[in-house]
C-alpha cells in the first residue's frame, strides 16, 4: 500500500542526494501512465519515486483528483507546501520537456520520448507529461502489474459480476466513452477528443468472431447507457452498478475479460494491458489521441489489432481510414511511374528485391509477393526463373498487375481480404514483403502469418519505413497529410524491425539495405540513398526460424 512521507520521508530522503518526483493529473488511465513512465525512470536511476498529488488538480476544467490511492504502490506522497517548491523550481525544465512532446507527437507519430527514458537524475525533479506508450515502461512491466494491484475490498456487486466474466469462456470487455467534454458536476468543458461509433465497434467485433465463434460482450461506459448506442450481433451485459468514486473497480472487471474492445480512452487501454489471459484479442482505434496527424504508432503494444473505423470528433472533418479505395485509385498512375523507371533502368527497388532473392532462394523457388501492388516486382522475380503468387487487397493494384504482358512467365494475381488473410501453412520457400508492414493494423499479427506460410528455413525480404531518413521527415513536413504518409503506422529504425522479426520467430541474415529517395536516381548520387539518414526504406532479410 502506497505511504504517507509524513513519518518516513525525512529517512528516505536522507538516504539519497537528490529525489524524483512526477506531478499527477487528469483521470485515473492518465494518471497510470505517468506514474508507471516515472517508476520506470526512477527504477533504472535506482531512487525511490515521490508523488505530487495536488498542484495536478488545482485548475482541472473537469474538477477530476487524485486517484491511485487504491493501488498497491511503493511510491511517497509529497507535502503539498512541497509540491509548489519542486513546481516552481522546475518551472524551466517542465515547459522545454512539455513542448517537446508535444511537438514530437505529431512530427514523429509516436508518445515514445528516449529523452526521458534515458533521464539521469543528478538534482531534485519534478517530472510532467502525458507517456502514453508501453515502451516507457516496457523493462519493469511486471513490477507496474504487482504494483497496479487494486487494495480496497471490492463490492459484493463487484464480486459476482467478475465470477460471471470468469464462467464466461469468450468474455469481451467493451468500453464507451461518452461524457468528453462534461465536468463530474454537469459543467460544459472544452472538447478535442474523439468518439468511437458503432461502425468501430462493429468491426472489432467482427474480428473477435473470426476467431471465438460466439461471444458475451461486457458493456462499460462513463456514462449513462441506452441499449440503441450500441447495434452489435452479440449479446450485451450491462456493468453500470459503479460510479466514478469506484471506477477502479470497473477496471478490475474490465481486466478480466478474456478479450478486450477499448475506446481511445487511457482508462480501457490499462484495462487491457492489465488483463492475464493467453491468447487475449485486444481491437483498439486508430486515432488514440486528439492530434490532427496520422495515428499515432507506439501508443499499443504491437500485437494488438488496430481498426481504422471512423471516429471523429464533432465539428470536424472525417479521419483518414485504412482501405483499399486510396491504393486503388492512385493504382494506374504508380504502375505508369514505375513501369516508366523499369525501362530507363532505374527501378532501385526491384533490383534490390530481386538481387536478394538470387543470393538467398534457390532457383525456380516458390515466392509469395505480399502486397504486391502493381505487380512489377512479382514480374521481375518470375523473369528471374522464380513461380510467383502475387496477392494484393487492392482491385486495382491487381487489375494493373493482372494487365501486364505474362507470356511464359510463371506467375499469378489474385484479390485477397483487407484483413490479414489465412495463407496456406508451409506453402512458399519466400515472402516478400515490399511497403506494406507499416500499413498494417498489427505488424506482429502479419509477421506471425509470414513465419507460418514459410517452410522451414524459408526466406522473408521485407521493406520497413526508416525512421532515421531525414528525406522522410523532410517530405512530412512539406506535406504532412499526404495519403500515403497518412496511413503509415510502423515507421521503425532496424533494432525495432529486428525485434519484430525477433519476437515472430525469424533472425535477419541480411540488412538493412536503404533506398529510395531523389538521389537514386542522380548520376553519381545514388550511394547517398544507401545512408540511413537519408534513404527512406530500408530492405531487410530474415530467415524463419525452427
Amino acid at each position: 500500500m502506497q505511504t504517507n512521507p509524513v513519518e518516513e520521508a525525512a529517512d528516505i530522503r536522507g538516504a539519497h542526494a537528490c529525489r524524483l518526483a512526477v506531478r499527477i493529473k487528469g483521470g485515473l488511465g492518465n494518471q497510470m501512465f505517468q506514474y508507471a513512465a516515472a517508476l520506470g525512470v526512477a527504477i533504472r536511476n535506482e531512487i525511490p519515486l515521490y508523488l505530487d498529488p495536488h498542484t495536478g488538480f488545482a485548475k482541472d476544467a473537469y474538477e477530476r483528483c487524485y486517484r491511485l490511492q487504491y493501488f498497491n504502490l511503493s511510491s511517497y506522497l509529497l507535502p503539498e507546501d512541497e509540491c509548489y517548491h519542486l513546481l516552481q523550481k522546475s518551472r524551466y525544465i517542465r515547459a522545454y520537456r512539455l513542448y517537446r512532446e508535444r511537438f514530437r507527437t505529431p512530427w514523429f507519430c509516436a508518445n515514445f520520448d528516449p529523452a526521458v527514458y534515458n533521464l539521469r537524475v543528478r538534482c531534485d525533479e519534478l517530472l510532467e507529461g502525458c507517456w502514453q506508450s508501453p515502451l516507457f515502461f516496457a523493462d519493469v512491466s511486471g513490477r507496474i502489474r504487482d504494483e497496479f494491484r487494486i487494495q480496497p475490498e471490492l463490492s459484493p456487486e463487484t464480486r459476482a459480476v467478475a465470477k460471471e466474466i470468469e464462467g464466461t469462456p469468450a468474455s469481451v470487455s467493451i468500453h464507451l466513452r461518452r461524457l468528453h467534454g462534461w465536468s463530474a458536476t454537469g459543467k460544459r468543458v472544452s472538447n478535442s477528443c474523439f468518439i468511437c461509433d458503432n461502425e468501430y465497434y462493429l468491426k472489432a467485433i467482427q474480428h473477435i468472431q473470426r476467431f471465438t465463434g460466439s461471444l458475451q460482450a461486457f458493456v462499460f461506459a462513463d456514462g449513462p447507457f441506452r441499449p440503441g448506442d450500441l447495434e452489435l450481433p452479440c449479446s450485451l451485459r450491462i456493468v453500470n452498478h459503479n460510479g466514478p468514486e469506484r471506477d477502479y473497480e470497473d477496471l478490475y472487471l474490465m481486466s478480466r475479460c478474456r478479450h478486450h474492445i477499448i475506446a481511445n480512452s487511457s482508462f480501457s487501454w490499462w484495462a487491457a494491458w492489465l488483463g492475464t489471459h493467453a491468447g487475449t484479442i485486444v481491437c483498439a482505434p486508430a486515432n488514440f489521441t486528439p492530434h490532427k496527424g496520422p495515428p499515432i504508432r507506439d501508443a499499443y503494444p504491437s500485437d494488438w489489432m488496430v481498426i481504422y473505423g471512423r471516429a471523429a470528433p464533432p465539428g470536424r472533418t472525417k479521419v483518414m481510414t485504412q482501405d483499399s479505395t486510396l491504393f486503388t485509385r492512385t493504382a494506374s498512375g504508380f504502375a505508369a511511374g514505375t513501369e516508366r523507371l523499369i525501362e530507363d533502368g532505374k527501378y532501385i527497388r526491384g533490383q534490390l528485391f530481386v538481387r536478394a532473392a538470387k543470393r538467398f532462394i534457390s532457383p525456380g523457388g516458390n515466392i509469395l509477393d505480399y502486397g504486391c501492388g502493381p505487380g512489377r516486382i512479382s514480374v521481375l522475380l518470375a523473369r528471374s526463373g522464380f513461380r510467383v503468387q502475387g496477392i494484393d487487397p487492392a482491385p486495382g493494384m491487381v487489375r494493373e498487375a493482372a494487365a501486364q504482358d505474362l507470356t511464359g512467365l510463371d506467375v499469378e494475381f489474385s484479390l485477397i481480404a483487407e484483413e490479414c488473410p489465412a495463407l496456406p501453412v508451409g506453402g512458399f520457400d519466400c515472402v516478400v514483403c515490399s511497403s506494406v508492414i507499416e500499413y498494417v493494423p498489427s505488424a506482429a499479427a502479419l509477421l506471425t502469418a509470414f513465419r507460418n506460410t514459410l517452410r522451414p528455413e524459408g526466406v522473408l525480404l521485407i521493406s520497413y519505413a526508416n525512421r532515421l531518413s531525414l528525406w522522410r521527415i523532410y517530405a512530412r513536413w512539406r506535406n504532412p497529410r499526404a495519403p500515403h504518409l497518412a496511413l503509415q503506422r510502423y515507421i521503425w529504425n532496424f533494432n525495432q524491425i529486428r525485434g519484430e522479426l525477433s519476437r515472430a520467430g525469424f533472425a535477419v541474415l541480411n540488412g538493412p539495405t536503404y533506398f529510395e529517395s531523389p538521389f537514386d536516381c542522380k548520376p553519381f548520387c545514388g550511394w547517398l540513398s544507401r545512408l540511413a539518414v537519408i534513404g527512406t526504406l530500408g530492405l531487410v532479410v530474415a530467415r524463419r526460424l525452427p
